[in-house]
């Protein structure tokens, strides 16, 4: 039963109950239908304003409180009828003047009745078919007549399989049948009864015999002529012989359809006013009226108090300390005993350590002669806080709206302008005052706009289009607009932000022409270029496309790229988009396509982001180019170079021979050098040496710059310079912190590391920690070697990496940059004197790829 039933909970429920209590009872209704009145009475708001009348054919029964000589103008009636017969009806009316009709009785005060009706309905009948057996027994001769025309069907059975009929009453009609279909043995009486109620009729039968019963009772289905199912309550007395063996079934059957449907709905109603009563999102309590001991509680309690219902059951309503006084509850139960009843009494709550805000609604009944509560407890707080947030919100929007840039327009339901702020009149040249009940598309919509006179924005509420609307000047702008529906006070309204979109339009046609020539010059470019997302698959392509493939852009859209270019099922573990994809960085690869027509062609591979606004990269444009020709030209000038590698190494031999014969002849002109030219001598054997020397260095780096670059792992090259010449150091700690990446670089790069790592060895004096450590630096790979020797001097930074300096010490970090150079990577000396060097090698985005 909802909160705004006049009837309580649990004293509607008792009512129901004690009613299917006096049902019980075999009695008539005359003895009880005045008894029924008083109870219904007693349960709506205001009892001694309510009467309860039942009229049962020519008798009436009503409430101590009934009183007929007063008008009552508000009631609730409900006819008692089945199948066609009229009973009589049940009444009940209010005289009070504290509610109108509308707020007296409510739907849930219908579905009681509803009940009661049901109730009285069951009564009705019982009664109907005791008068009818009466009469039968008064006047036997009239027995046949009184019994045809009454609900009970009479039936005399055989004990037989099947139950043979020896005999039924004529009104066996009602079900379709005459008493031929079964004196002829067509038809026994076992034949009606519904196969999944005929075992357990016959179970219980032969129990009844077993224990020597003398008359039973049964209810089961049948099914009528027509096939429907009807329920039947079967009421059967044994004939015997003399040895105490049945011999005959005698009995009545009365069709109890309606009174099982009518059950059913009463058990529905009591479901429901159950279901209403636990489920009712407020707060429900019946507590005794003087001390408050809690009798009851709904389902909400249990959350809006965190205190379980078995522990509250039985305690006093003080002792929970949910009143922050106790004259508060005083003074509502004062006000309960004045009026009988509280309407959204106000009080603050104590509520798990927190002060709610709750209306108390209260009605005091009587429960078993005692007088009881129920109140329901409506929790406030939120939207106490709703309301404080709503004028607050209210504050907002209209400082938000006189501040915002956008147009703010709010029309009622005809479209008359209502609200107008201040960036419309600026937009439109109008004042509030100028358009307040104007009609909106009257005003502001051009002739020929996609805003009709009719419908006008209803047909674009809640969604977002543009149109072009009229400024005073007859100036047509074009707008952006959102709407909305808005209810407020029962009434309509359509609220519009309106957005000036000339700028953006603007904005559109010049990237529209952007686009143009992004396309034509996408188009334009020699190099087959692709753009894919990134699952692989192809989204757009350029011209050079079809030129270099032969595809045309609709062969392509949709497609893997690997899948095309490679004839493989997934992507290249080497590719220029893979890394994209994985770095966020353009990369480079040179890769072979499989034509067309089979054939190998090797391509030039540039790889580029396109990211969206939050910078996560969404697609890669890959740029191709055919470098088929060049590596046929570098294949060829690779042959050239080991040719010219070839002759100058039997060159360098020869000149090596030649100078180790010059240095043992030189070896033995000194013996007879006289003794001032022997200075001469050794200055010879000196540029001698120079000249050995740099003939084996051109061995050492003959090499450098032939062969093409390489994709190279960085940490193997690292171990193994450092493992080279002895290995390490005694007491140097290593300390290496590589990232695992691929360089790009010359096939000579392990020699460049090789000779950094052999230089701190020999010039980093006093060293006792080596670390080699990379990182990715705004998309360069950074790789910084590092030593705790002796440094290098500031003026000599730069120097140390110039040949000249070789002079004295060699070439190697000259060659080192040099090599490092042929595909960009750079190298410098970022350490301090006397805390140590630091060479600093910088990997270009694009000349390196994680791994």
């Amino acid at each position: 039963m909802s909160d705004d039933s006049n009837c309580s909970i649990s004293a509607g429920k008792k009512c129901l109950d004690k009613l299917s209590e006096l049902i019980s009872l075999e009695v008539s209704g005359d003895e009880i239908y005045g008894i029924m009145a008083e109870i219904i009475s007693s349960v709506f708001r205001e009892p001694e304003n309510t009467g309860a009348v039942i009229s049962v054919g020519d008798e009436v029964w009503h409430s101590s409180s009934y009183d007929s000589s007063k008008e009552c103008p508000v009631f609730l009636k409900r006819n008692l009828e089945l199948s066609g017969i009229s009973y009589g009806y049940i009444n009940v009316v209010y005289y009070g003047s504290s509610y109108s009709g509308d707020e007296y009785f409510t739907d849930a005060d219908e579905l009681f009745l509803d009940a009661v009706s049901c109730r009285i309905l069951i009564i009705c009948l019982k009664d109907s078919s005791r008068a009818e057996l009466n009469r039968c027994n008064a006047d036997a001769g009239a027995y046949r007549q009184i019994l045809n025309n009454s609900p009970v069907i009479a039936f005399l059975w055989e004990t037989g399989e099947g139950w043979p009929v020896r005999f039924v009453s004529d009104n066996v009609s009602v079900l379709g049948y005459s008493p031929d279909d079964f004196y002829s043995g067509k038809i026994l009486y076992a034949d009606l009864i519904h196969p999944d109620d005929l075992k357990r009729v016959e179970d219980e039968i032969s129990g009844h015999l077993s224990a020597g019963a003398d008359d039973y009772s049964q209810e089961y289905r049948v099914f009528n002529r027509d096939g429907e199912l009807r329920n039947i309550y079967d009421r059967t007395i044994v004939r015997r012989d003399e040895e105490g063996s049945p011999v005959l079934f005698e009995g009545i059957i009365i069709d109890i359809t309606e009174r099982v449907v009518t059950e059913e709905e009463l058990k529905l109603a009591n479901e429901k006013y159950s279901t209403v009563f636990s489920l009712n999102p407020d707060v429900i309590i019946l507590s005794t009226l003087d001390e408050g001991v809690v009798l009851e509680v709904n389902d909400r309690w249990e959350s809006f108090s965190g205190i379980q219902r078995d522990d509250v059951i039985g305690r006093k309503i003080l002792d929970l300390n949910f009143y922050l006084c106790h004259e508060d509850r005083e003074r509502y139960v004062r006000e309960l005993e004045e009026s009988g009843s509280v309407l959204n009494f106000e009080l603050d709550l104590n509520i798990q350590d927190m002060v709610r805000t709750v209306f108390m609604s209260g009605r005091i009944i009587e429960l078993e002669d005692a007088k009881c509560l129920i109140t329901i407890i409506h929790d406030m707080t939120g939207q106490k806080i709703i309301e404080e947030k709503l004028k607050e919100s209210e504050e907002k929007f209209r400082a938000v709206s006189e501040t915002a840039t956008d147009a703010i327009c709010i029309m009622d339901d005809s479209g008359a302008v209502v609200f107008w702020n201040k960036a419309a009149g600026e937009m439109f040249g109008y004042s509030s005052g100028d358009v307040s009940g104007r009609n909106f598309v009257d005003v502001f919509v051009p002739e020929g706009g996609n805003i009709g006179a009719g419908d006008g924005l209803y047909p674009y509420i809640n969604k977002i289009f543009e149109s072009e609307l009229l400024t005073r000047d007859s100036v047509r702008v074009p707008v952006e607009i959102s709407s909305s529906v808005l209810e407020s006070g029962g009434e309509k309204f359509i609220v519009s932000i309106i957005r000036d979109i000339s700028e953006r339009k603007k904005y559109e046609d010049e990237l529209k022409d952007a686009a143009i020539k992004i396309r034509t010059v996408f188009d334009s470019i020699g190099d087959a270029m692709y753009v894919i997302d990134r699952d692989y698959s192809i989204v757009d392509v350029n011209k050079g496309i079809y030129d270099a493939f032969g595809f045309k852009p609709e062969d392509l859209t949709g497609r893997k790229c690997y899948s095309v270019f490679h004839g493989a099922d997934k992507p290249c573990e080497l590719c220029a988009a893979g890394g994209v994809f994985k770095t966020g960085t353009s990369g480079r690869v040179e890769k072979s396509v499989i034509n067309p027509d089979g054939s190998v062609a090797y391509y030039d591979t540039f790889g580029s982001p396109i990211t969206d606004l939050s910078g996560n990269v969404i697609q890669a444009v890959i740029s191709a180019r055919n470098i088929t020709d060049m590596n046929n030209y570098r294949s060829s000038l690779e042959e050239a170079n080991k040719k010219l590698n070839l002759l100058s190494g039997i060159t360098r031999h020869d000149i090596l021979n030649s100078i180790t014969i010059a240095t043992g002849y030189l070896g033995l002109m000194k013996e007879n050098i006289p003794a001032e030219d022997r200075d001469y001598a050794s200055k010879l054997e000196i540029s001698i040496k120079n000249i050995q020397r740099q003939i084996e260095f051109t061995r050492d780096y003959q090499d450098m710059g032939v062969k093409p670059p390489e994709w190279q792992v960085i940490e193997p090259i690292i171990l193994e310079c450092l493992s080279e010449g002895g290995g390490v150091p005694s007491g140097v700690h290593v300390t290496l912190e590589i990232k695992p990446v691929v360089v790009y670089a010359d096939v000579m790069l392990r020699k460049a590391f090789c000779n950094i790592i052999t230089n701190a060895y020999k010039h980093a004096f006093g060293m006792k920690n080596l670390s080699v450590i990379s990182g990715n630096e705004n998309g360069n790979l950074l790789i910084r070697i590092y030593d705790d020797g002796s440094g290098v001097p500031e003026d000599k930074k730069e120097s140390i990496f110039r040949p000249a300096f070789g002079r004295k010490h060699g070439y190697g970090l000259f060659l080192v940059r040099e090599i490092l150079s042929i595909t960009g990577i750079t190298i410098k000396e970022m350490g301090g004197e006397g805390e140590g060097a630091c060479f600093e090698i910088t990997v270009p985005s694009g000349k390196w790829q994680s791994v």
